[in-house]
């Protein structure tokens, strides 16, 4: 294991700690979540034909389960876990995160480009300016990983990894994410002033921006505490609410696609009772 500076252990140890309850947190917000919308789930995902956004669905609303719930607190309450262990659990933890990032942010965009009545030349720029973004920040992140340091139990009887040290590359890869989220919620925000959507009478286009705007203004918050984090806190709390904003990006991602769909399922419905209703009284007029 490797050394470190002996006055930072107390700090280290309590960041230890504060970092298992803010897990404990995104965990029950991300339960909370899955229960509170799984009857819309079940009838609007899981009963719907498979296709690629129930796919990237499913896959972006449980990964967090795995990354920032079983093997964060694996790696952080674990026993007799040793070196090679610890690093393989965090890093594995890690890419799958920003894996789930990347999959929470395409239906993000998707949404957006469907807003721009997916333009040809938008998609280029789109394809383009996702490689810009997203292939430094996996570069960064990989160097984050890279860094980690660990150290030995502080005590006795010390559950999980402890980790003493890193480097500050995980800054860029919140600042490159909330490029990104400001670049695709100003897409959103410039079709919706060009066409007073906000004056707009029909319930979905007034879901679709309103859900933008909110969704984006929460990530955004989110990563301005993390950039402070990571600025102005000793080190060990720089990445303490990262397992939050992980699952923030998958509870409101899934979000979009459910009210998107539960809009859509009413107005359906609605129309077809109407039908149903104007049918009926065009018989009795005949008889």
């Amino acid at each position: 294991m490797t050394s470190f500076d002996p006055d930072m252990n107390f700090i280290a140890v309590l960041a230890t700690g504060h970092r298992v309850s803010v897990v404990f947190a995104a965990a029950a917000f991300l339960v909370w979540d899955i229960l509170l919308t799984f009857d819309n789930e079940v009838n609007l995902v899981w009963r719907a034909d498979w296709n690629f956004m129930k796919v990237l669905f499913i896959f972006q609303r449980y990964l967090p389960l795995l990354d920032s719930v079983y093997l964060t607190l694996k790696y952080q309450l674990g026993t007799d876990l040793g070196e090679g262990e610890c690093l393989r659990l965090i890093k594995t933890s890690g890419w799958l995160a920003v894996v789930g990032f990347a999959t929470s942010e395409v239906i993000l965009t998707l949404r957006a480009w469907a807003v721009w009545n997916r333009n040809s030349v938008l998609t280029v720029v789109l394809l383009v300016l996702s490689c810009a973004i997203w292939i430094p920040l996996a570069v960064f992140e990989g160097g984050f990983l890279s860094s980690l340091k660990l150290g030995p139990p502080p005590y006795p009887g010390f559950s999980g990894c402890f980790i003493v040290g890193a480097n500050n590359d995980v800054f860029v890869c919140i600042l490159l994410l909330m490029v990104w989220n400001l670049l695709v919620f100003g897409l959103m925000a410039f079709v919706g002033i060009q066409t007073s959507v906000w004056k707009s009478r029909s319930r979905l286009s007034q879901l679709v921006y309103r859900d933008g705007a909110i969704y984006y203004f929460y990530l955004f918050i989110m990563a301005i505490l993390n950039v402070v984090a990571v600025v102005a806190f000793p080190f060990g709390y720089g990445f303490v609410l990262l397992p939050l904003q992980r699952c923030l990006h998958s509870v409101l991602a899934s979000r979009v696609l459910l009210n998107l769909r539960l809009c859509c399922y009413e107005e359906t419905t609605f129309s077809e009772r109407v039908t149903d209703f104007v049918i009926r009284e065009v018989d009795n007029d005949s008889l």
